[in-house]
């Protein structure tokens, strides 16, 4: 029986000079499983890494240069065993190959940073993400009227100031222009992590941006008002059922009015947040982000619900009646303001949205676990927690021994909190109670 002969650097150049120039050549390494020398027909010899990872064969070259005239077998081992090892992990070695050249060759080109280059890759990742279609639509119309007015390069020096100056002519409200600021923002944010330091050395619009600016506390009902809005009283008034899901659940309120039955599960205390289908979307239905969630559901609102379902709902049947979904949402609004007059409540500053405040807020005064609730609210980083944590530190006291479960329909508590944050009367009837 014949003996191969080794793989070495003298059987590989005596394999290459008397194989024909035309013929295909291929040599695998047996001592490093997956390197292969591979030289196409009037090609040049070359290393590859050939291995099954993440269900599929993956061939590679060893590097960026990767002939055998310049990549000796010693060095050709070295390399693949470098490549095994990062597919065998799971990385995507091409996109990374990908993104270093991309930043050499921008580098070479005199530090030039496009701000259209730079929108691509936010909204790809954005795409990734699965912030929703308006989102994205908004942000590029936004980015590229900023490109038009001349805000083209991110390394330019004069470039947070075009920005500004931009911002400043047009015709819009002051949330308008700060959620314009915000998508620049986050372009130069990615922006950052796609260019070298030497091309890109800090934020370009950290100044518009305004470096280390807070978060703006947002407006939240205190536990008193919260209190308020889940009583008898509240609830029996048009709306009140809607208003009391969102301050219980955290939902947004299209996630909420596009709730439905057969996405509820009352035994495990969850409801399922999905994206919506073309029919839905069609009709109107949103979310932030297209990636489905789970909304934990507390005691409370769960012995709401079952209150609440019909015997038998058909299949599809939403949770709230039509006109929350069909309308225009100012009518929507003047009836949440409708509603807190009604039941005594101050409008100040409150809005929808801040019923979702408030659950984050007051689920961590109540001792919540930080990182269930952020999953359950959708909430992506942890600055949030951290946020809402400073918020909560001023009814921790009040509601520490809650053991991390909402108890705003409890009447002892009910009365204690009554006690301890008076309010004024309601003004539906002598007092909003709360049945036991």
């Amino acid at each position: 029986m014949s003996k191969k002969p080794a793989f070495t650097e003298a059987t590989i150049k005596k394999r290459l000079a008397e194989a024909p120039v035309s013929e295909e050549v291929r040599m695998r390494d047996p001592e490093v499983p997956g390197l292969v020398l591979w030289r196409r027909p009037n090609g040049k010899a070359r290393w590859y890494v050939v291995i099954r990872a993440a269900g599929r064969i993956r061939r590679m070259p060893v590097g960026d240069v990767s002939t055998y005239e310049k990549i000796n077998l010693k060095t050709a081992r070295d390399l693949a065993k470098g490549v095994i090892g990062k597919l065998a992990s799971g990385q995507d070695v091409a996109a990374e190959r990908s993104k270093l050249r991309q930043q050499r060759k921008e580098a070479r080109q005199g530090g030039k940073v496009p701000m259209a280059e730079a929108l691509k890759r936010h909204l790809a990742l954005l795409v990734e993400r699965g912030r929703a279609a308006g989102h994205r639509a908004e942000l590029k119309r936004v980015v590229e009227d900023a490109i038009a007015a001349g805000v083209s390069d991110l390394a330019a020096p004069g470039a947070a100031a075009a920005a500004r100056t931009w911002l400043d002519k047009l015709k819009i409200s002051a949330s308008t222009r700060h959620r314009y600021r915000v998508h620049l923002c986050a372009v130069s944010k990615t922006a950052m992590r796609w260019w070298p330091p030497e091309v890109l050395a800090r934020d370009p619009f950290l100044p518009l941006a305004g470096a280390g600016a807070p978060i703006p506390p947002p407006s939240v009902f205190t536990p008193a008002e919260a209190v308020r809005l889940l009583s008898d009283t509240a609830l029996g008034l048009p709306g009140g059922r809607l208003w009391a899901f969102l301050l219980l659940s955290g939902c947004r309120f299209k996630e909420a009015t596009w709730a439905r039955w057969d996405r509820l599960n009352l035994d495990r205390a969850t409801f399922d947040v999905v994206p919506p289908d073309a029919a839905e979307y069609e009709a109107g239905a949103r979310v932030k982000r297209m990636k489905a969630r789970t909304v934990h559901l507390g005691v409370e609102l769960v012995a709401l619900l079952r209150t609440w379902r019909p015997e038998s709902p058909p299949p599809g049947a939403f949770l709230f009646p039509d006109e929350w979904r069909t309308r225009p949402h100012v009518y929507n609004v003047m009836d949440f303001r409708s509603h807190l007059e009604a039941v005594g409540i101050p409008l100040e500053s409150r809005r929808i949205h801040t019923l979702r405040h408030t659950r984050q807020t007051l689920g961590l005064a109540a001792g919540e676990d930080s990182l269930r609730l952020r999953l359950s609210m959708g909430h992506a980083g942890e600055d949030m927690g951290e946020h809402y944590g400073r918020l909560a530190m001023r009814w921790r006291g009040l509601l520490a021994s809650w053991g991390g479960e909402l108890k705003l329909r409890d009447p002892a508590e009910v009365k204690r909190i009554a006690e301890a944050m008076p309010l004024p009367a309601c003004p539906s009837t002598d007092a909003c109670t709360v049945s036991a």
